[in-house]
């Protein structure tokens, strides 16, 4: 997979991030929105640093991280 898209899913939060920085199968996931997911704070934001191939996040609207921003 190289794109998922989870804008708008208000539940995730940082403890699914976790996951899916740990997720084998996502080692090649290039883009990620999370655009809206208001429960992402800063620790789920941090342990996306795994995927290494990530080029594109996007974290608008991220109320509990400190770091909102789009990185393209």
């Amino acid at each position: 997979m190289q794109s998922l898209d989870l804008s708008g899913c208000r539940r995730v939060g940082d403890g699914a991030l976790a996951a899916l920085g740990g997720a084998t199968a996502l080692e090649s996931l290039r883009s990620l929105s999370l655009a809206g997911c208001e429960e992402v704070g800063d620790a789920g934001a941090a342990a996306l640093a795994a995927l290494t191939a990530l080029t594109h996040l996007d974290l608008r609207n991220c109320c509990k991280a400190r770091a909102r921003a789009e990185r393209t």
